[in-house]
């Protein structure tokens, strides 16, 4: 039974993320190229209220795209005082204040990525971010600082570089950086040593279009969108050990 019901005051919700203290959710709007904040109810964690919202506007720097806005993803950052977000079509990622009741303040470009790039998802380690890009199929490793995000290095995740691949999930466990190939439909892990990203493993995903990833004991499990599968996959050997059919399975969550 649903709890409550909040707008997110945009188009074509696609990521959610919970703050630390489990007292505001953020919400990245896809098609129209917002971020709001919501308020969550102490007790329950219903949503209660919106309580941040940022628009962006603009195109993006690629000429044979020219794109509008698309926020891909938006992640809680700083104990929850910031979040950062990734616009696809604007080449761009950002971050913003977040007070104590949940406004979002002082929205500022952190990184601006090549024209095509298309960040799509976000991961804020202790000292770096990771950011992938969809449209490049490329993983690209941050320096935090006070003002901005400085580049260290950058690379391919698909290494068959497969035409039209795009890239899928980004998650970092136990100090791995896996990423999925939808195309290729690979998973591949990447390890970051002294600001260099270097391939650790690469195997198949074990079905079409793997668009996301957990972690569940020591496995991983890719939800695949095309042929819908959700895959149990051995991480230490690349195995698949078992199969479950669920059709458009796009998301993931261990209880």
């Amino acid at each position: 039974m649903p709890l409550g019901s909040v707008s997110t005051g945009g188009a074509a919700p696609c990521f959610l993320d919970i703050s630390p203290d489990h007292s505001l959710l953020a919400v990245a709007n896809y098609e129209s190229g917002s971020v709001a904040t919501i308020v969550l109810d102490a007790a329950t964690g219903a949503p209660l209220h919106r309580s941040g919202f940022l628009q962006n506007s603009g195109k993006g720097p690629d000429p044979d795209r020219q794109a509008g806005p698309h926020v891909h993803c938006a992640r809680f950052a700083d104990k929850g005082g910031t979040l950062y977000f990734t616009d696809l079509g604007l080449d761009r990622v950002f971050a913003a204040s977040v007070d104590s009741g949940g406004e979002l303040q002082d929205k500022r470009v952190m990184f601006c990525a090549p024209p095509g790039f298309g960040p799509r998802h976000l991961v804020a380690l202790a000292d770096e971010v990771m950011v992938n890009g969809e449209l490049s199929s490329g993983l690209v490793a941050l320096a935090k600082t006070d003002g901005t995000f400085i580049p260290m290095d950058s690379l391919r995740t698909d290494p068959s570089n497969k035409p039209g691949n795009l890239g899928g999930h980004l998650l970092v466990e136990d100090e791995l950086i896996w990423t999925s190939n939808r195309g290729a439909d690979t998973l591949v892990a990447f390890r970051v040593m002294q600001g260099a990203l270097h391939q650790v493993a690469c195997f198949p995903s074990g079905g079409q279009s793997p668009r996301h990833l957990a972690r569940v004991n020591k496995h991983l499990v890719a939800a695949h969108e095309k042929d819908g599968t959700v895959s149990s996959i051995d991480a230490s050997v690349g195995n698949v050990l078992c199969d479950v059919i669920v059709p458009g399975a796009a998301f993931l969550m261990s209880a």
